[in-house]
């Protein structure tokens, strides 16, 4: 099991934030129906656009395939 923890780099500004949210929900939805994340969520203490999952792969490369589909990745 990994932690994964997600923060957008602050230099990513609202509109282009607004774009790739979809994207992202999308990914990560994908991802929770197919059992990689097991828990997920954002932080509800900040303002940043931040979150925390909870993922199951085989090993760390796997899990790093996974993560460089994601939009926001590597920024």
């Amino acid at each position: 099991m990994f932690i994964i923890n997600i923060t957008v780099n602050a230099d990513v500004n609202e509109e282009k934030q607004a774009e790739m949210f979809p994207v992202h929900s999308e990914w990560l939805k994908k991802h929770f129906q197919a059992g990689d994340f097991l828990m997920l969520g954002p932080y509800l203490d900040t303002d940043a656009h931040a979150g925390v999952i909870f993922a199951h792969a085989e090993d760390r490369e796997k899990l790093q395939q996974i993560l460089r589909e994601d939009c926001y990745y590597p920024d």
